[in-house]
């Protein structure tokens, strides 16, 4: 097995291991969670497990995005929910401070993990890789 095939490999179990139970996914319908949802379908399909994309429609990224990821997350097959949010007057980023970005997501998540608990997930994931840091 060459080292493309290991960490294909390896990933697929990875996830084979998060759809013991249902799962939810922080989903922009980019690559990286694109990839991540439809691993996540295919392994919950032999689970019988739920997976759900969620999407953040906020004042800071494209409106046009929520309808592609929606049309993904069909395509993959998981269960799709949009959280509308406004992080500009609530995440504390207006004055643009150093941290704006952890702030931003810090509140982002915590919308996602509630709205995730709504459903009785309990884990959520998100698509961040070595490329994003």
């Amino acid at each position: 097995m060459d080292r493309y095939e290991e960490h294909c490999a390896n990933l697929k179990e990875a996830v084979r291991g998060f759809v013991k139970e249902d799962v939810a996914l922080a989903f922009s319908g980019g690559v990286d969670s694109s990839l991540l949802l439809k691993l996540l379908c295919l392994a919950a399909e032999k689970t019988g497990k739920k997976v759900a994309a969620f999407t953040m429609v906020t004042k800071l990224h494209p409106s046009g995005d929520a309808k592609i990821a929606e049309r993904v997350a069909g395509e993959a097959g998981a269960v799709h929910r949009v959280i509308h949010v406004d992080e500009l007057s609530h995440a504390g980023i207006m004055d643009n401070p150093e941290n704006r970005c952890y702030l931003c997501k810090r509140y982002l998540y915590t919308k996602l993990l509630k709205s995730a608990k709504a459903l009785g997930i309990q884990t959520v994931l998100e698509g961040t890789n070595a490329d994003d840091l």
